[in-house]
């Protein structure tokens, strides 16, 4: 009994121990839950989708300001920019030649990309910063084309600047020089000048000039018997000429296109660079290029010409440019290229002479194919076979010493240009170039 008394004690006095140490040893504080807690920022989250153009849209292309972009702003949890360039109208270009024809509203034209090959590109966005100004950074691509971006975009504007665009495909980029070596001898041993060097002029058509003359031949004829002075005031033929003046064509692995050429407006015409964007380009695929230019000018010139004779179709005429050329604006314009013609000292059937592609690896043809010029040309023989048009190009030639003789001839000529156009079945025009 002792025992069992002195057993219960030792149990008491040890429960006691262990509440002692417990509150000897307080438990650590539960803390208070903060009642304003700062709200979790999502960058980008009060942005609304937005387009943005003028002012309001800052867009560089390496370090050069590129105007006329609108930008469009997605957000979402996948935010976005698209970018693409401004229309122009064409309606107020040509004035009152819309009013003729049957085209309804204004004709926008279609303008190229500011990336080469894609009229709009839509670029991946990953946003930083506030709520409702983020920026932004990354690279992407197109079908053509790699390239970087960064930028910002707030709810009064977007700035964006587009940095290292390299083509997919470079394998047409380099620099192409106009042949220097386009005198050649004729059949008696005196100098002449081979104009096959220098140009690529291949004309099929079952009618002849004048009945007995196939048209590449009276082109080739026509380009030698014209003349201009150079910049020493003497009398050059056109084709000399033009390789006096064009020095060489790059093709920029950026798609970038720039020319050295010599500016005839300035006295001696010293030599000058023509600056990137003005051309680009991409390869489709081998023997093919899109060229993206600015043709306002050119189809301003056509429409001003058409306007002067009232014998001129412009229904027709706004209809191949709407249907033919406008897109081209956008798309681009097919040049092919390929190895540079040789002329031989036979002809086919038609009087025409046989070439054979050269043998040098380095010498290029870049040139316009019947699916682009047929089309044009259609437009352009019926404004050039016009009465007051041929009267123009008659009293032009009278000028010309080296033309003069010809130029009772030109009406016959000219006025058979719509039935040339309407039996040709090929048409091939350009310019060789040597690659360095």
């Amino acid at each position: 009994m002792k025992k069992k008394i002195l057993s219960l004690a030792a149990a008491v006095a040890m429960l006691g121990m262990f509440a002692s140490c417990s509150s000897d040893d307080p438990k650590s504080p539960t803390p208070n839950p903060d009642p304003d807690p700062d709200p979790v920022v999502v960058p980008g989250e009060d942005l609304t989708a937005k387009e943005y153009s003028g002012t309001s849209a800052t867009v560089t292309m390496g370090d050069a300001p590129v105007a006329g972009q609108l930008v469009k702003f997605t957000p979402g949890t996948e935010p976005k920019l698209t970018i693409e360039s401004e229309p122009i109208n064409l309606s107020e270009l040509i004035g009152g030649v819309v009013a003729q024809s049957k085209a309804d509203g204004d004709i926008m034209l279609p303008t190229p990309g500011l990336i080469p090959g894609s009229p709009s590109v839509t670029i991946p966005l990953t946003l930083t910063g506030e709520a409702d100004t983020c920026s932004f950074t990354g690279n992407t691509q197109t079908d053509y084309c790699t390239f970087n971006y960064t930028g910002a975009v707030g709810p009064n504007g977007v700035t964006l600047k587009i940095s290292d665009v390299k083509l997919k495909n470079t394998s047409l980029a380099g620099t192409y020089a106009v042949p220097t070596d386009y005198i050649g001898v004729d059949s008696w041993g005196d100098p002449t000048i081979d104009d096959s060097r220098l140009f690529r002029i291949q004309w099929d058509s079952e009618t002849k000039v004048m009945g007995v003359m196939a048209v590449s031949s009276v082109i080739r004829q026509a380009l030698k018997m014209t003349t201009q002075p150079d910049a020493n005031g003497e009398a050059q033929p056109l084709p000399a000429l033009y390789a006096n003046i064009l020095k060489n064509v790059t093709f920029g692995e950026d798609g970038s296109i720039s020319a050295v050429y010599c500016d005839t407006d300035k006295e001696g015409w010293p030599e000058a660079t023509a600056p990137k964007g003005i051309a680009s380009y991409v390869v489709k695929e081998d023997g093919t290029a899109l060229v993206f230019i600015n043709p306002i000018a050119v189809i301003a010139n056509v429409a001003a010409n058409a306007s002067k004779s009232r014998a001129i179709d412009m229904d027709a005429i706004m209809e191949t440019l709407i249907n033919d050329v406008l897109p081209m604006c956008q798309n681009g314009v097919p040049v092919s290229y390929g190895p540079a013609l040789v002329e031989t000292d036979e002809y086919d059937e038609n009087y025409n002479y046989i070439f054979v592609p050269s043998e040098n690896p380095n010498a290029y043809s870049f040139y316009l194919g019947t699916d682009v010029l047929l089309p044009l040309l259609k437009v352009a023989a019926p404004i050039i076979a016009d009465d007051d048009v041929i009267n123009m190009i008659v009293e032009a030639a009278k000028q010309d010493p080296t033309m003069g003789g010809m130029a009772d001839m030109l009406p016959s000529i000219l006025k058979t240009l719509p039935e040339i156009v309407h039996t040709t079945s090929k048409v091939e025009i350009g310019i060789n170039l040597d690659r360095q």
